[in-house]
């Protein structure tokens, strides 16, 4: 895959997921690119592989809404827990709780595909990182 310079795309070099755009390609194949909140390091943004860029994230999500959800409609807070848990976090305690509040209303509220991806990315994740299985890194 070769990204044009100006593609806009969600990178993670390390930690979270960010909107960033393609600012160069390297000659080893790798990407440098632009956060476009301007959070970060510019360092970190130099060298980026295809590994740490998510093109598209947002077409993903469909496919892993569904598996989340089970075939329902809507996302609950157990069925996140287990998606997140299925990542390598530890959600010992409340901090599961403490998650789902921030991406829903209230404990026992349902979320649907929209609210849910909004949720994700709030919280750093990306649709990608749950096609992939395990994270190497931590940020919640």
């Amino acid at each position: 895959m070769n990204l044009q310079t100006g593609t806009e795309c969600l990178a993670c070099p390390g930690g979270s997921w960010h909107d960033v755009e393609i600012s160069a390609r390297n000659a080893d194949g790798t990407y440098n690119a632009y956060p476009l909140d301007g959070l970060g390091d510019p360092d970190e943004w130099i060298g980026i592989t295809l590994a740490e860029l998510s093109i598209d994230d947002e077409s993903l999500w469909p496919a892993v809404f569904a598996r989340m959800c089970r075939g329902r409609p809507v996302l609950d807070m157990p069925s996140f827990g287990v998606a997140l848990a299925a990542l390598g976090f530890d959600l010992g305690g409340t901090r599961l709780p403490e998650l789902w509040v921030e991406l829903a209303d209230s404990l026992s509220s349902v979320v649907g595909q929209d609210q849910a991806y909004d949720g994700i990315r709030e919280l750093g994740l990306s649709a990608k990182d749950f096609t992939q299985g395990r994270r190497d890194r931590t940020i919640l």
